[in-house]
């Protein structure tokens, strides 16, 4: 296999695991910022540390629960490379995105966004939207190039 190959796939990978964790990780900090904003007798024994991970308003909760459950239900079930890069971009965009409006005005969408909340959007909106560029790149690159391969007169097929 090629350098270029081995690239490519390495990439491909890096993407899927990190859109796991991510997706992973969302789900499971909205579902423990819900349970605490339900619960406020678990909120008053729940260590600062965690507490300040996951005391997000209920909005914000179930916005990072549905991104979360909708990823992790589309790394599951499609498991191909088009659809991590569309669910890469996809994402990378509206957080991104939030980031930019979250900036402006920190109740955008009811969400009621403190700083650390939206440092975080910063950091995995941008970083998500340019993994999924460079695979989306790769992707249809390599593609575009493999077939000039197989076609070209050089390669004995016609």
């Amino acid at each position: 296999m090629s350098q270029i190959g081995r690239r490519s796939i390495s990439q491909q990978r890096i993407l899927l695991i990190y859109l796991w964790i991510i997706m992973t990780g969302l789900f499971l900090q909205g579902i423990g910022s819900l349970i605490l904003r339900l619960s406020p007798e678990l909120e008053a024994v729940t260590p600062p540390m965690l507490a300040g991970i996951l005391l997000a308003h209920i909005p914000h909760a179930v916005l990072h629960i549905a991104w979360g459950a909708l990823g992790l239900l589309l790394l599951a079930t499609l498991r191909t490379s088009l659809a991590r890069i569309l669910l890469a971009l996809s994402f990378g965009i509206f957080y991104t995105s939030l980031a930019i409006y979250g900036t402006i005005d920190s109740h955008v969408l009811g969400l009621h966004l403190a700083p650390s909340e939206n440092a975080f959007h910063w950091i995995v909106g941008p970083l998500t939207l340019g993994l999924g560029l460079v695979a989306w790149y790769r992707f249809f690159h390599t593609a575009s190039t493999s077939k000039k391969k197989i076609s070209s007169p050089r390669s004995g097929v016609i």
